[in-house]
């Protein structure tokens, strides 16, 4: 997926001047190889990786999935396939890419942030981002802004109860290596 002239090419349209951000949930995936890349490619660079709780991360996901299909009164069928696309675990297997990261990547070039301060306190969140990548302070006009939300899914009880139990050891990951409070503020 990553070679050095895709990922120029990404930024070609950015003016000189600019400090660029690449933001994406697919690098939780990309393991070995891709963080390789990153680390060799990008050799000065900050990263900043959210951590969503990881049922949140489930639903929101399989919601996501689902509202893309045409299909606008999905029955348990259509649920169980959505269940079974690697993305939905692959982007939030905090158990197996966090350890990848942390093999890459040290602690000033690396941190790790709840999710859920985008919504409980965004301007403490983007300050945490602007002094690891050491920008100067800005104050922006509406930090809680929502500016994309997917449209209303319904997801069946019984699909909600397969997720919860497929993201207990994720959440037990978290709150060993970030701590109880970590997890909470993923939420």
């Amino acid at each position: 997926m990553f070679n050095r002239s895709w990922y120029k090419s990404i930024f070609s349209p950015a003016p000189k001047e600019s400090i660029c951000f690449d933001i994406t949930p697919e690098y939780c995936g990309i393991g070995d190889e891709g963080i390789r890349f990153f680390k060799e490619f990008l050799p000065k660079r900050q990263i900043i990786y959210l951590i969503r709780h990881p049922y949140d991360r489930l639903v929101s996901q399989i919601k996501m999935n689902m509202s893309r299909r045409l299909n606008q009164d999905p029955d348990f069928c259509d649920w169980r396939e959505l269940l079974n696309v690697p993305a939905l675990a692959k982007r939030g297997d905090y158990m197996n890419q966090v350890p990848q990261w942390d093999a890459h990547f040290s602690d000033d070039r690396l941190i790790y942030l709840p999710f859920g301060r985008i919504k409980t306190d965004p301007k403490v969140l983007l300050q945490q981002i602007e002094d690891h990548c050491n920008l100067p302070r800005f104050d922006y006009p509406a930090p809680s802004k929502v500016y994309h939300k997917s449209p209303p899914v319904q997801v069946p009880q019984e699909v909600l109860k397969i997720l919860e139990d497929r993201a207990a050891p994720q959440a037990d990951f978290i709150k060993t290596r970030f701590g109880a409070d970590f997890l909470e503020q993923s939420r």
